[in-house]
């Protein structure tokens, strides 16, 4: 069964109610993949350091392994269990990675899609209820399959695709009158917050670099002017975009009117259709579609400096020999 969880405490789990406030976690949208493994894994380095412990429990030497040994460990690409679902049509809807355990095994799917933004691999050292989770849309109502691979040198198929279905719960107000049509229009909204994150991305990458080759201008035993104007243009260029993508910071501190910028329109739209059960307003589209054509010019200014203005500051960097700045090219181009 599917449906949006409610947040009656305003934040997942507990909010901010307290340790002492009791509660049992209920079993909530999802499909429940169990499983048997036949086979536990164990790394090379594991299989030495047992045969190791039985030499020692018997008094006996155990050698200190050799150059090829220890390659072979380091080396080692450890199996995993790969799970893939799939919709009706055959298309992949999610994956999921497993170590492989001996015996009864059991994982949780939340019944949404992958969520397309760019991949962070820095984890929070506390728990923000605040951050929310990396999570699209609900999948649409329908039949589905799960199948297992073993992935190694080679994929090998362990389990044929076995099928469940997945069925919305009668419990919504103002259910949407076609829910696959609010799913695709959901997805298209995640899909334009993907891309703006992507460019969001490459702007502070390229203000990361701007900083550093400031520092490596000064170490350069070249005139600085040039250089240096060449730096504050693109920073101006980097400045406007950012304006006309998130909108001006200065009017927003003043409180000045100023029209919504894409990536505002954006937010409001997912935060407002992400976890309901509605169809979309007509400000939603309307707001969705201008939004589209204006991000559209300001990611081809954004790649134009990444791609091109970006690098071309860069290969003039290396002529004159300053010091190597991060994500410059090493090559002769």
């Amino acid at each position: 069964l599917m449906w949006e969880k409610s947040l009656p405490l305003g934040l997942p789990g507990k909010a901010f109610q307290g340790d002492n406030f009791f509660t049992a976690e209920n079993l909530g949208p999802e499909a429940m993949i169990t499983y048997f493994y036949n086979d536990d894994y164990k790394s090379l380095k594991e299989k030495r350091q047992e045969k190791e412990k039985k030499l020692i429990k018997k008094s006996s030497d155990a050698n200190y392994p050799n150059y090829n040994t220890l390659k072979a460990e380091v080396d080692e690409v450890a199996p995993k269990l790969v799970f893939t679902i799939k919709d009706a049509s055959g298309k992949v809807v999610k994956k999921v990675i497993k170590k492989p355990a001996k015996g009864l095994q059991r994982f949780k799917w939340n019944l949404r899609y992958e969520e397309k933004v760019p991949i962070n691999l820095n984890k929070p050292s506390f728990y923000n209820p605040f951050s929310g989770k990396r999570e699209s849309t609900l999948v649409n109502p329908g039949v589905y399959t799960v199948e297992l691979h073993l992935l190694d040198d080679t994929m090998k198929l362990l389990v044929e695709p076995q099928s469940f279905k997945v069925k919305a719960l009668n419990n919504t107000i103002m259910p949407a009158k076609d829910k696959a049509a609010k799913v695709a229009f959901q997805r298209e909204v995640n899909a334009l917050d993907a891309e703006i994150q992507i460019s969001r991305s490459k702007i502070r990458e390229m203000n990361n670099k701007l900083k550093h080759i400031k520092e490596a201008i000064k170490f350069s035993e070249q005139p600085i002017y040039k250089l240096n104007n060449a730096v504050l243009s693109l920073e101006s260029k980097l400045k406007e975009i950012g304006v006309l993508l998130y909108g001006d910071s200065v009017k927003r501190r003043l409180d000045i009117n100023q029209l919504r910028s894409p990536a505002d329109r954006v937010g409001s739209i997912l935060y407002e259709q992400k976890y309901s059960t509605a169809a979309p307003t007509t400000t939603h589209i309307n707001s969705l579609a201008i939004a589209k054509a204006e991000f559209s010019i300001i990611q081809q200014k954004v790649d134009r400096l990444y791609e091109s203005d970006i690098k071309e500051l860069e290969k003039q960097l290396k002529k004159i020999g300053a010091p190597y700045t991060p994500g410059r090219l090493l090559n002769k181009q």
